[in-house]
């Protein structure tokens, strides 16, 4: 399951600059190092419950920052049909 994360959060790795800076070295370590929950954990001085979490929330944003972007493609694409 964990590497399945990892995959999707490298799909969206060009979002990641719009990330908080915290969430950003969450996502360094998880996808670009593919460092375990529990060193992240140790390293972050974070539970790994905590790394498990916030690796979900980074993915809802990344998730949100790609649908925000579609749509302002689609806008665009659309509008210059007018």
């Amino acid at each position: 399951m964990l590497e399945k994360i990892y995959d999707r959060l490298e799909v969206y790795s060009q979002y990641v600059d719009k990330l908080p800076e915290t969430d950003r070295e969450f996502y360094y370590y998880a996808v670009r190092k593919r460092f375990k929950q529990k060193a992240i954990a140790k390293i972050m001085g974070v539970t790994q419950g905590a790394v498990s979490s916030r690796l979900s929330k980074i993915m809802k944003r990344v998730k949100f920052l790609e649908v925000m972007s579609s749509d302002r493609k689609s806008t665009r694409l659309n509008s210059s049909h007018l």
